[in-house]
C-alpha cells in the first residue's frame, strides 16, 4: 500500500556480502518529505476497508487476537488503519514527527506516536506482537538495535514480522560480472538489501526462533534488475499479462522478491529442571560440502558475512535443516564433523576455529 522512493540518483554497490543503496539518508525529515505526497485521505482506501495486501495470509495466520501489537516505523500508519479495522488492536510509532502530525489530523485519536524504536519508553514484554516492515535495513551499522529492542519488548511466546530488502540470487548474480558500482561520494547511505541467510543469524543473535521466511513485491524484485522486464512491463499490448503472470508466480515472490518477511516468535522461558542438569545436544549452525564429503563448522560469535567472503554461504538452507542439531555453550569455538556412520564427532582440540576452513572427514 505504501509507495516506493523515487530517488533522482541511485548508486548500488556489493560490500561485505550485502547490496548497499545509496542515495539520501534516511534521516527524519527525508521520511516526512518521503511521505508528504501520500498524507490524504485517498491513500488510505485500502487501509479503511482493512485490506492488507502482500501481508494478508502472515497477518491474519500468525498475529496474535490478544494483547497489543506494535507497528515499529509505521510510516504514515496504512497498516495500524487496516489491522484495527480488521480487529487487532494496533499501536504504531514512527520516527518522523511531522508525518505522526499529519497522521493524527486525518484520524483524530488513531494511536500513533513518534519516537525512536530502537528506545521505546515502554516496560519488557509490553506487546504481544511486533511488526516491522522495511526499516531495520536503514541503519548503516546494521539492524542489531532494532532487533534486540524488538526481543525486550515482545512477550514470551509473542510473534515479530520482520522484513528487510533481499539480495537474492539475481542481484547476486548482477554483483558478480560488476553490473552494480558507482560514484556515491555526492550520497548518502540508503539502505541494505541482505542475504537470507545473512539476516537469520542477526535475527538468531537477538534471540528470536524463526518460524518461517517468505519473499514478496517480485515484480520489483526483477523489474529493478532487468531492462526488458521493466520494457515488457511498459508494453500497451503485453504488460498487463507480464503484471499478472510475475505477480501470481510463488517461484518469483519466493525467489527473486524484492523484500523478504520473516515470522519470529520469541521462546517462552525454558523450564527448570527437576533432575540432574543434562547438556543440551551441539547445533550445527552453518554445514558446508567438499565434494562427496560433508564439513560443519560453528559460526558462533562470527559474521555470516564474513563467512560468506570465502564462499561458502552459498549451500542451500535445506541441507542446514536437514543437518542442523541442538548446541550448547560449551560447544562453541569446537569443530564438529558429521561421519559416515552417521554420528557426530568432535575434531581434536588443535583444530579449534581459529580461521575459516572446511573439514573434510
Amino acid at each position: 500500500m505504501s509507495p516506493h522512493p523515487q530517488p533522482r540518483r541511485q548508486v548500488r554497490k556489493v560490500e561485505h556480502g550485502r547490496l548497499t543503496y545509496y542515495l539520501e539518508a534516511a534521516t527524519a525529515e527525508f521520511w516526512d518529505h518521503h511521505w508528504s505526497g501520500a498524507l490524504n485521505r485517498q491513500s488510505y482506501a485500502e487501509a479503511e476497508a482493512g485490506q492488507l495486501a502482500w501481508f494478508e495470509e502472515p497477518f491474519t495466520r500468525y498475529l496474535p487476537a490478544t494483547g497489543t501489537i506494535l507497528e515499529a516505523g509505521c510510516g504514515i500508519g496504512q497498516y495500524v488503519v487496516a489491522l484495527r479495522r480488521r480487529g487487532y488492536n494496533v499501536v504504531g510509532v514512527e520516527w518522523a514527527a511531522r508525518t505522526v502530525e499529519h497522521v493524527r489530523s486525518i484520524f483524530p485519536g488513531i494511536p500513533v506516536t513518534s519516537g525512536d524504536v530502537t528506545a521505546l519508553d515502554v516496560p519488557d514484554g509490553a506487546y504481544s506482537g511486533y511488526v516491522s516492515l522495511g526499516v531495520m535495513e536503514h541503519r548503516r551499522e546494521g539492524p542489531e538495535p532494532f532487533l534486540r529492542e524488538a526481543h525486550r519488548v515482545l512477550s514470551p511466546g509473542g510473534v515479530a514480522m520482520i522484513s528487510v530488502p533481499h539480495f537474492h540470487p539475481l542481484r547476486r548474480l548482477k554483483g558478480m560480472v560488476g553490473a552494480y558500482g558507482g560514484d556515491a561520494s555526492d550520497l548518502g547511505f540508503y539502505q541494505y538489501a541482505f542475504r537470507a541467510q545473512e539476516f537469520a543469524w542477526f535475527i538468531r543473535e537477538a534471540g528470536f526462533e524463526i518460524v518461517e521466511m517468505r519473499g514478496y513485491d517480485g515484480i520489483k524484485g526483477v523489474k529493478d534488475e532487468l531492462g526488458f522486464v521493466r520494457s515488457l512491463l511498459s508494453h500497451p499490448r503485453y504488460g498487463i499479462a507480464v503484471r499478472r503472470f510475475l505477480g501470481s508466480s510463488s517461484v518469483v515472490e519466493r525467489t527473486f522478491g524484492h523484500m523478504m518477511l520473516f515470522v519470529c516468535r520469541k521462546p517462552q522461558p525454558a523450564a527448570t529442571p527437576s533432575g540432574p542438569e543434562q547438556p543440551a545436544p551441539l547445533r550445527v549452525e552453518t554445514p558446508v560440502t567438499s565434494g562427496a564429503h560433508l564439513g560443519v563448522f560453528l559460526t558462533r560469535g562470527m559474521s555470516l558475512a564474513a563467512w560468506d567472503e570465502v564462499g561458502m554461504l552459498e549451500r542451500e538452507m535445506a541441507l542446514y535443516r536437514r543437518l542442523s542439531v541442538p548446541w550448547n555453550e560449551g560447544h562453541a569455538g569446537k569443530l564438529w564433523r558429521f561421519r559416515r556412520d552417521g554420528l557426530w564427532s568432535e575434531v581434536p582440540g588443535d583444530q579449534h576455529m581459529r580461521q575459516h576452513r572446511r573439514l573434510v572427514p
